[in-house]
């Protein structure tokens, strides 16, 4: 009964060893209740499929992939002297890139719901080589050895040259979803009438389409018309007005023939949103976000970039444990699993917006775990010159504990309280000085984008109708830097807001940096925004265009370097201001 039971489990997989699997790819696949006959290569020409396939394997394997070695202090270390940090980072063979055969991997979980990869090894039992296999060729068993008596996996592929019996060490297997752990399951399985309606649909869409007289009309003619005149008329009209090439031309018509056009009643012709709903469906199986698919109706600036983090943790993070653990299972040797793992980097999928990413790093830099060759090194950014970017900074009011333990103000001393204070002094002014030309860049490309804004905004605006005499059209250039203030206002706080949290890290609260960035964001554009304007209005409409380069070459360097000093010392100003107020109260 049980033999019977394990015989019966066996034939729903699909492998070449069931004349029915062969049977069903000659025939294009199972036939789908919607009629369409549904098989791996089927579903990738419905463009939803494909697109989800695409997203996620390019994802994959666009991810470095490093070999990696334990530390015997904690941590660990890019080994790129390993012997498989080649073959999965570069080139896993003499014919494909590391991404190409990542791709291909994870198309066939995709798709089949396995990947099968030959490992050729040299006389050492070291790997010199990944192939990928077709996984519709391999069969997967589990035999008896009969030396040991103990089961063992065995891997029977079916090439041009008859069946190979491959053993465990010579295969990579990643398996997707399954039943018995031993192989997964084709997702076909699972979702083929969504795929086979999606078919359906399309092959619907295109016949309907293909039709250019648009599949609904009816001749008339009072006339009795004999079998030749029909047939002629029949095969006129259909080479000269049928199909979407030939159609909105003009039908000149003959024997008293009126054509009468059956019009579509828009609550029974739900194609459109009957392929969108359709697209959903698929989205949901792959988990993929519907604005990766371009499905973008319900898509916000706001929740892209959510979505974007929830596609990395809950989509691509699964299948690259699934990866991983299968990669360090049955490619390192047991010797080397103690010491060597493998491992993808994905910081580059969640990096945020540029704000985001500096106050992330300024928090990072000021705290004291990350230095700047660090947040460089992220940045794809050259380490400082000279070794100044290994140096790491830490805020001025705070010590390690062990400094307070046994100590006390009159055991330091009144002199070397001076001298702390001076050095710390020192310190401050150091540190200001290079948060200045660290964050002066953010100045300098928000002044870019304003500026740049403000010169095509103005000349579209004014064109050739402004003359310097002409007051009402003076008045189309207050009105419109009256609008522009409020883009001045957006891209020049938000600057202010980032450098004046990293001056303020190990003080200021949240509200306080929030009031003192509206306020002095809120001066400086009206101060910008009536300077640009009074210079506007005293130059003529041929030199605007001049005036804007010079401002575009000159301004963004001149006040980006004025600011950032003026900013700091209007922060350390307002900061002293509210410690004052603080301690009176």
């Amino acid at each position: 009964m049980f033999d019977f039971a394990k015989k019966i489990f066996r034939s729903f997989r699909s492998h070449p060893r069931n004349p029915d699997y062969w049977l069903r790819r000659l025939l294009g696949g199972i036939e789908s209740e919607a009629g369409i006959q549904v098989s791996e290569e089927t579903a990738m020409s419905y463009s939803a499929v494909y697109a989800c396939v695409r997203i996620i394997a390019e994802t994959i394997a666009s991810l470095p992939l490093n070999v990696y070695k334990r530390l015997p202090s904690g941590g660990k270390q890019k080994d790129t002297n390993h012997y498989l940090y080649w073959l999965l980072h570069n080139q896993p063979n003499e014919d494909m890139t590391s991404f190409i055969w990542r791709e291909v991997a994870m198309a066939h979980i995709l798709l089949w719901g396995n990947h099968y990869s030959l490992l050729e090894r040299d006389g050492m039992g070291k790997i010199y080589s990944i192939y990928p296999l077709l996984p519709y060729n391999m069969h997967v068993e589990m035999v008896v050895n009969p030396e040991t008596g103990k089961k063992t996996k065995v891997y029977d592929y079916y090439s041009d040259n008859g069946i190979v019996r491959l053993q465990p060490h010579d295969v990579l297997h990643i398996a997707g979803l399954s039943f018995d752990g031993l192989v997964g399951k084709t997702p076909l399985g699972w979702y083929r009438e969504q795929i086979g309606l999606g078919l359906a649909m399309q092959t619907y869409s295109s016949k309907f389409f293909r039709n250019g007289m648009h599949a609904g009309g009816i001749f008339t003619t009072p006339q009795s018309l004999k079998e030749e005149t029909y047939q002629r008329l029949k095969n006129e009209l259909k080479d000269k007005y049928a199909g979407l090439g030939k159609a909105h031309g003009i039908m000149l018509l003959e024997q008293d023939l009126k054509f009468n056009q059956i019009s579509i009643n828009p609550d029974d012709a739900q194609l459109l949103e009957s392929k969108k709903f359709q697209v959903e469906e698929i989205a949901r199986v792959f988990r993929v976000p519907l604005h990766l698919l371009q499905s973008l109706d319900r898509a916000t600036n706001n929740n892209i970039e959510h979505q974007g983090i929830d596609f990395v943790t809950h989509t691509i993070r699964p299948w690259l444990v699934r990866n991983e653990q299968a990669y360090n299972m049955q490619l390192l040797t047991e010797g080397e699993k103690r010491t060597y793992f493998i491992e993808h980097i994905v910081d580059g999928l969640l990096r945020g917006d540029t704000e985001s990413r500096y106050r992330s790093y300024n928090i990072a830099r000021m705290g004291g775990w990350m230095n700047a060759d660090e947040i460089r090194e992220l940045e794809n950014m050259n380490p400082m010159e000279d070794g100044q970017g290994k140096i790491y900074l830490a805020p001025l009011n705070m010590i390690p504990l062990n400094q307070l333990v046994g100590s006390s103000v009159r055991e330091i001393g009144t002199e070397n309280i001076e001298k702390t204070s001076k050095i710390a002094i020192e310190n401050r002014d150091l540190v200001t000085e290079r948060l200045e030309k660290a964050y002066k860049p953010l100045f300098f490309n928000a002044l870019i984008r304003i500026l740049k804004r403000e010169k095509t905004d103005v000349l579209k605006i004014i064109g050739k109708k402004y003359n310097e005499q002409d007051e009402k059209d003076e008045k189309i250039l207050e009105n419109y830097y009256k609008k522009h203030s409020e883009f001045v206002n957006l891209h020049i706080k938000q600057a202010i807001y980032a450098f004046a949290e990293a001056l303020g890290a190990d003080k200021a609260k949240t509200e306080d940096i929030s009031v003192f960035s509206e306020y002095y964001g809120e001066n400086f554009t009206k101060l910008y925004v009536e300077s640009h304007l009074d210079e506007l209005k005293g130059t003529k409409i041929d030199d605007f265009e001049v005036k804007f380069d010079n401002w575009l070459e000159n301004e963004p360097e001149e006040i980006s370097n004025r600011e950032v000093r003026l900013i700091s010392k209007a922060f350390s100003r307002y900061m002293e201001k509210i410690e004052e107020e603080n301690k009176n109260n």
